[in-house]
């Protein structure tokens, strides 16, 4: 017997669609790496959220693939979190303030495909890259930069995979019981 409640899954995805659809012009303000102040608002966030899902399934990613950030909280990660655990990936947050060895056992043992890191973590990342063998996709989290380019070979930028993304993406229903987190 069911009773008066909703009957739907409890999803991520679920989440950051009705904000969106109910909240989509509510302002959303963080604080960038650079100090800087971003505005935006729940419906650029979930637009952004619903490209990077389906820019994940395009570089071949498979359900509860593990995609790790190593980043401060700010826009761009709020946007990892919701499109990597609503596309039905895992969202693997990883304490940046950790011993290089520490990361590379974590990265490793999670078997995380895809690493996502802020600016500031870019030369920690770099010396590590050879030791994160799982790991298939590098991405800075921010628009080209071409000194970061020349530090990691196939570096993939944040704000160019989005871009690649479909803004209508339709969120994949799955058992809540799931990883995503």
């Amino acid at each position: 017997m069911l009773g008066k409640m909703m009957d739907q899954p409890l999803l991520i995805s679920n989440l950051i669609a009705h904000a969106g659809r109910y909240h989509g012009a509510t302002e959303v303000v963080s604080v960038e790496t650079t100090g800087g102040i971003e505005r935006a608002d729940w419906s650029r966030l979930e637009r952004n959220a619903r490209r990077l899902a389906s820019a994940l399934e395009r570089l071949g990613l498979g359900a509860e693939a593990r995609c790790a950030t190593i980043a401060w909280n700010n826009r761009r990660h709020m946007e990892i979190y919701f499109g990597v655990s609503g596309g039905g990936f895992v969202c693997h947050t990883i304490n940046p303030r950790l011993h290089p060895e520490q990361l590379i056992y974590i990265v490793n043992h999670a078997e995380d495909r895809v690493l996502f890191f802020d600016r500031t973590f870019l030369p920690a990342v770099a010396k590590l890259r050879e030791h994160l063998g799982a790991v298939d996709h590098f991405v800075l989290m921010g628009p080209r930069d071409d000194e970061a380019a020349a530090m990691i070979d196939g570096l993939v930028f944040y704000d160019e995979l989005i871009e690649q993304g479909d803004p209508g993406y339709a969120w994949p229903q799955f058992e809540e019981t799931r990883p995503s987190s």
